[in-house]
């Protein structure tokens, strides 16, 4: 018998390899025989590098795509075509040709939706008959040696996780369809307007985007309104009292009318009417999912989102110090909670803290068996790391494992526990209350006390006594309304992953509560990259801000569905459904055919209106300026102009026209004049080109060829 293990990356395989016995490494996989895991086979353990296939683009069905035209619009594949990724070809055929050979297969890799749709795309790409092979899945939440060992001892069917990769692979077929056709049809119509730039649009990519301008807009067009607060200042002999009236007043005339009523005057009588205490109880946070870390990471230490995912990633596949960074899980199973507690005091000499009396027994605020489905929270894994190693991570690599393992072991701690006193004092036969704490038991901040928020110092209300009577201020104050904050890079994340608080159908709320919102926790994180890489949107101090770009977008797409939290639920609810085997992915493709099909026609229809070149005027006059500094020339291809792209000069009339002429010849940069001779038909000098050895320099003759590329014609002097 022969097995084929099929990792997803390089790394992956290297660290699976070495939980076995006879170990021999070859170009691209590795040849392995161990009795212990398999008896009597032959076994070679190859690897993907990362996506090996992916979706061919438009090209591949047919050449006339490689021009944008809106008469070539839906592109809809009867049969979608995939092909392997460029630069790994190579490892494609030696992964190809083993998995030939391979009597059983083995999932290896990474325990996720997206890992089963590389395995799958990879296998389908290679022509696998998988009528004749066995598929077995290796599930692991850690790539430590003891959890590579717990799941290669414990396969499981293929099928209990094939779902994951119908689901995945439904996902991305929509999210070509939509990405295909809608950022065509947006960047031709922008383009009729005389606006020359691509306009991407998304599944996720564009709700989200119009979350950002919809909070920016709503601040700036804000009218802040006043509120009225009444309040009484209790005198003692034991202190002043701070106590207030629970209800407020939106016009002062409504204030003055109730003071009026109740002949509440600036000096009253004030009787304690009642003394309430309750002791309280406050557990620790809830164990780290990767959108928890985020948003955490973002306020505290200002990384971006796509920081915080890059470095638990490295903790978790380079150092083994952490769990599956993209987990959406905020509880462990009991497996986990004994090995956790078997190393707590290990994880606490690390953090130098002590716990007098730890819970030991699991809790199921963290530890729920049920709760628990492809993978658990974010915690430290069983590996632990000398203060050598601590001190070689990275300043970002150390501040999250750090916090991880406070948030781990603070649930082994007793509950913050305080008493809260609520005085009531009868003004008038108006009830004005006042609240104090008083602090019992610290329990879990004396863990995380350095990294909460709210650890002001607690009011505290003076010894008075029930039915005393006081002297007392009446005190109205006069507030704001105040709109809400403007989206930080972590806030955005909370925003996604609970959308449903913005949407009104209830159905859907509770979808993208079930789905964890907007996107999944692997993809959050690019989403936000990708609008800064389109100029949509601009992250400063933190903050983000739509670009004019991302505005003009969003004022076009506004009611539309495609702007909104209820598109994307449509989408995760029948995702979800086809993970679980309950719907079919030809369905769910078909039904968002026929959703482009009518978002076409709307687009169109939108863009055909009178009103909007309002909409389109400022980002027109935008463009004007910035070609008015890009422009080299006009094209010697088309009616366009060769407009600054960066590294080169590209036709404005892009993707239409596809020239572009690189801004150096042999690592020197050519000048303006340099490119009007060339544009003329002529040669041009160009001085100073380093020679290979880098110290020596010579000039050179050149002229474009046919091709418009640079060409060397002789040495000059």
């Amino acid at each position: 018998m022969h097995i084929v293990i099929l990792a997803e990356k390089p790394n992956q395989a290297k660290d699976i390899s070495q939980i076995f016995k006879n170990v021999k490494r070859n170009n691209g996989y590795y040849e392995i025989t161990d009795n212990d895991f398999f008896p009597n086979a032959s076994v070679t353990l190859t690897y993907g590098i990362g996506h090996l296939v992916g979706l061919a683009l438009p090209t591949a069905y047919d050449e006339k795509y490689k021009q944008w035209r809106k008469q070539d619009l839906p592109i809809f594949p009867q049969n979608f075509k995939f092909e392997v990724t460029k630069g790994t070809k190579d490892q494609f055929q030696t992964v190809k040709k083993l998995l030939k050979q391979a009597d059983t297969l083995i999932i290896a890799t990474d325990s996720d939706r997206e890992g089963e749709n590389i395995a799958y795309s990879i296998f389908n790409q290679a022509g696998v008959n998988f009528s004749k092979v066995t598929i077995k899945r290796a599930w692991f939440n850690s790539q430590t040696k003891e959890e590579l060992t717990r799941a290669f001892k414990n396969l499981r069917p293929a099928s209990e996780t094939y779902n994951f990769y119908l689901e995945a692979q439904a996902r991305e077929k929509a999210d070509w369809l939509t990405g295909m056709n809608l950022s065509r049809l947006a960047t031709l119509l922008f383009g009729e307007h005389h606006i020359q730039e691509t306009f991407s649009m998304g599944r996720v990519q564009t709700p989200t985007l119009y979350m950002i301008f919809k909070r920016n807009f709503d601040i700036e067009h804000f009218k802040p309104q006043d509120y009225y607060q009444l309040k009484s200042n209790v005198h003692s002999d034991k202190g002043d009292v701070l106590a207030t009236y629970e209800k407020n007043f939106t016009e002062r005339k409504n204030l003055d009318d109730f003071l009026q009523q109740h002949q509440l005057q600036t000096e009253n009588q004030a009787t304690l009417k009642s003394i309430a205490k309750e002791l309280k109880s406050e557990y620790s946070p809830r164990l780290f999912n990767l959108s928890d870390l985020q948003k955490f990471a973002n306020k505290r230490f200002k990384l971006t989102a796509q920081q915080t995912l890059t470095t638990v990633q490295s903790l978790y596949e380079k150092h083994k110090l952490l769990s599956y960074p993209r987990s959406d899980c905020h509880f462990v199973t009991e497996n986990e909670f004994t090995y956790l507690t078997a190393h707590l005091n290990d994880y606490l000499n690390i953090l130098s803290k002590r716990i007098e009396n730890p819970l030991k027994m699991p809790n199921k605020r963290y530890v729920d068996n049920k709760k628990v489905q492809a993978h658990y929270a974010i915690v430290p894994t069983d590996k632990i790391p000398s203060e050598e190693v601590l001190q070689q991570l990275t300043s970002a690599e150390r501040h999250i494992y750090l916090e991880v393992l406070k948030r781990t072991v603070a649930m082994y701690e007793e509950p913050y526990q305080y008493e809260q006193t609520i005085f009531t004092f009868d003004i008038q036969q108006v009830d004005f209350k006042a609240k104090g704490k008083v602090v019992k038991n610290l329990g879990y901040r004396r863990i995380l006390q350095d990294t909460k928020a709210d650890t002001k110092k607690e009011d505290t209300l003076p010894d008075l006594k029930e039915n005393s009577v006081y002297d007392s201020t009446l005190l109205t104050e006069t507030k704001q309304t105040k709109p809400l904050p403007r989206y930080t890079e972590g806030t955005i994340i909370e925003a996604m992953e609970n959308a449903g608080r913005t949407i009104e159908d209830k159905e859907n709320k509770q979808i993208l509560k079930e789905t964890q919102g907007i996107g999944t926790e692997a993809t959050r994180a690019n989403i936000i990259e990708t609008l800064k890489k389109e100029k949509y949107i601009v992250s400063e101090k933190n903050i983000l801000y739509c670009t004019s770009k991302g505005t003009t977008l969003c004022q076009l797409l506004t009611g539309l569905p495609i702007a909104s939290a209820d598109f994307t639920a449509e989408w995760e609810k029948v995702l979800k459904q086809i993970g679980q085997g309950n719907a079919k992915q030809e369905q769910f493709i078909q039904a968002t055919q026929r959703y482009i099909l009518d978002l076409i026609q709307q687009l169109e229809k939108r863009f055909g209106m009178e009103k909007v070149g309002r909409f389109l005027q400022g980002l027109q006059q935008e463009q004007i300026k910035q070609n008015e500094v890009k422009v080299l020339a006009k094209c010697p291809l088309c009616d366009g102009h060769l407009t600054d792209k960066g590294k080169f000069y590209g036709c404005s009339n892009y993707p239409n026209c596809k020239i572009t002429l690189s801004k150096d010849f042999r690592g020197k940069k050519l000048t303006k004049q340099n490119f009007t001779d060339l544009l003329s038909g002529k040669t041009t000098l160009i001085k100073g080109i380093k020679k290979k050895d880098k110290k020596n320099t010579y000039n050179a003759i050149v002229a474009l060829d046919n091709h418009y590329k640079i060409q060397f014609k002789e040495f000059s002097k």
